[in-house]
C-alpha cells in the first residue's frame, strides 16, 4: 500500500490504524438493493443466494452460489442494483428531509446507482435531474435509467463547477456525489493506491469546492445538498464543509447524523457531530462521508405535476391501472415522463423511459415499460415461462412454443420478463437490442 498514505493515516488514526490498514485489503461483502418501486417480489428468484436484510432500507447483503447474480431476472429486468449500503445512505436522507417529493438534480450522477435509488425511494414522485459531464459515462446514465424504469429522471451533461451559469434556481434539493481521491479502493485498485498523493488530495479538495459553490447557487431558500465522497481525507471533507460555512453567510450545516453514525474525525465538534462517517474499520460497509448543507429560508415545494395520457392504445395492456406521468409520442416512438413546467425550458439529453413504438397504427409495448409496469398488466395477455426460458429471452433468443396469438408478454412467475410478437409457435424476441449490448457501458 502507498506509503505516504500509510504515514498520514497512522498519524490520523494512532491507535486504530492497524485495523484501519487491514479493513482497506480485506475481501468485501456483497450487496444489492431492492428496486421497491415496483413492488414485484424479486426476492423469491434470489432465494439461493442467502439473502440477508440490513439495516439501509432496500439493501441485501449476498453469498454467491455457483451462478452469478447478474445473471438472474431479477438483474437483468432492473429488479436490483450490485449497490454498497454506503452509497443509499445520501440519496434515502435527502429523500427524507424533502418528503418524497419536489425538484432534484444529481450533480455528478452516473452510473446511476443514487439517482435510481433516489427515484425509488421517492416511489417515482420527485422530478429529478441527473447531470452527467462525462459523455461516455452519461451512457451508461442512460442505459440504467432505462433498465431501472426511472421515468421521474431527466439528464444532462454539464460541468458540475458551471451549473449555475446553465440552470435556474429552482432545485428543492441537490445530490452532490462528487469526484474525489478514492481512497476507499486503495486496498485494491492499482491506479488509486500508484496516483495517491497529498497533491491529488488538495487538487481534488479545489475541484469538490467548486462544484458545491455552483450547485448552491442552484438551491431555491430553505433548499438542502447532500454532499457526499467515498473517501477518508479530512482535506476533501470536514475541511471542504468549514470552508464553504465560513465563506457563505446564507448557508447552514444540518444534523443528519443524529447520533445514528460514526462522526467526524476532523476535531471540529460543530462539525462532526452533525456529518456521518462509514469507516470500514468500524463498518462492514465501504468507506463514504457524507454532509447535510442548507440554505437559509423557508422551502416551498411546488409539488404539482402534469398529466397527459396521450394514448388510448395503452389501456388494453393496464385495464383499470391510471398512470401518474405524461406519455409523448416523438417520431413514431412513445415516452412516458414525468412533466412538470417548472423545469420545461431546460434542454436534456433524455427524459423518461421508453414506452414503446407505434406500428401499424399500434403500440408496440417495450419490454422496460413492462418491467417497470409489470404488476398492472393485463392477466389475459401474460405467458408464463419457466426461469430458463425467461433467461434465454434475456440473452436475446425467440421462444419455441404454442400460445394463444393475443398473448405477448412473457412472465417468470410475478417477475416481467418482456415482451415478444406472437407468430404462433414462435414467439419472437422484442427485447431492444440496447439491453444485450449495452450491459457493458
Amino acid at each position: 500500500m502507498n506509503k505516504e498514505f500509510i504515514r498520514k493515516y497512522r498519524d490520523l488514526f494512532g491507535n486504530e490504524s492497524d485495523d484501519f490498514f487491514a479493513s482497506l485489503l480485506k475481501k468485501r461483502k456483497r450487496y444489492f438493493r431492492l428496486n421497491k418501486a415496483r413492488d414485484v417480489d424479486y426476492l423469491k428468484e434470489l432465494n439461493s443466494y442467502k439473502i440477508s436484510a440490513t439495516d439501509i432500507p432496500n439493501i441485501f447483503s449476498y453469498d454467491e452460489p455457483n451462478e452469478i447474480i447478474t445473471n438472474t431476472i431479477s438483474f437483468l429486468t432492473g429488479g436490483i442494483y450490485i449497490q454498497n449500503p454506503s452509497s443509499v445512505i445520501p440519496p434515502m436522507i435527502l429523500s427524507k428531509l424533502l418528503g418524497n417529493k419536489g425538484i432534484v438534480i444529481d450533480v455528478a450522477a452516473a452510473p446511476g446507482g443514487k439517482t435510481t435509488a433516489l427515484s425509488e425511494f421517492s416511489n417515482r414522485n420527485m422530478t429529478i435531474i441527473a447531470n452527467e459531464p462525462s459523455s461516455s459515462r452519461l451512457k451508461s446514465l442512460n442505459f440504467n435509467i432505462e433498465k431501472y424504469g426511472a421515468w421521474n429522471i431527466n439528464t444532462i451533461s454539464y460541468d458540475g463547477r458551471i451549473l449555475h451559469k446553465k440552470l435556474p434556481q429552482i432545485f428543492d434539493g441537490i445530490l452532490l456525489d462528487a469526484p474525489c481521491s478514492n481512497e476507499n479502493k486503495i486496498g485494491y485498485n492499482d491506479e488509486v493506491n500508484k496516483n495517491w498523493s497529498i497533491d491529488l488530495l488538495n487538487k481534488m479538495k479545489k475541484l469538490q469546492k467548486e462544484i458545491i459553490l455552483s450547485s448552491l447557487q442552484l438551491l431555491k431558500p430553505g433548499g438542502f445538498l447532500i454532499y457526499s465522497t467515498c473517501t477518508f481525507s479530512i482535506e476533501e471533507n470536514e475541511k471542504n464543509v468549514e470552508e464553504i460555512l465560513k465563506e457563505n453567510s446564507d448557508v447552514e450545516l444540518i444534523d443528519i447524523n443524529e447520533n445514528r453514525f460514526t462522526k467526524g474525525i476532523s476535531g471540529n465538534i460543530s462539525i462532526d457531530d452533525k456529518v456521518i462517517r462509514v469507516l470500514p474499520h468500524k463498518s462492514e460497509y465501504d468507506g463514504f462521508f457524507i454532509a447535510g448543507l442548507k440554505k437559509k429560508g423557508e422551502l416551498i415545494i411546488d409539488d404539482k405535476h402534469e398529466k397527459n395520457i396521450e394514448g388510448t392504445k395503452i389501456n388494453r395492456f393496464f385495464p383499470g391501472h391510471t398512470f401518474e406521468g405524461a406519455f409523448k409520442s416523438i417520431d413514431g416512438l412513445v415516452f412516458f415522463q414525468k412533466e412538470n413546467r417548472v423545469i420545461e425550458k431546460i434542454k436534456f439529453n433524455k427524459t423518461g423511459i421508453k414506452a414503446g413504438k407505434i406500428v401499424k397504427n399500434e403500440l408496440e409495448l417495450s419490454s422496460q415499460f413492462l418491467w417497470e409496469f409489470g404488476k398492472f398488466f393485463n392477466e389475459d395477455k401474460k405467458i408464463y415461462i419457466e426461469r430458463e426460458i425467461a433467461i434465454e429471452f434475456l440473452s436475446g433468443f425467440d421462444i419455441n412454443i404454442e400460445v394463444d396469438r393475443d398473448k405477448n408478454a412473457l412472465f417468470y412467475e410475478n417477475i416481467p420478463v418482456g415482451i415478444v410478437k406472437n407468430l404462433g409457435g414462435v414467439l419472437k424476441n422484442k427485447l431492444d437490442r440496447y439491453f444485450l449490448y449495452g450491459r457493458g457501458i
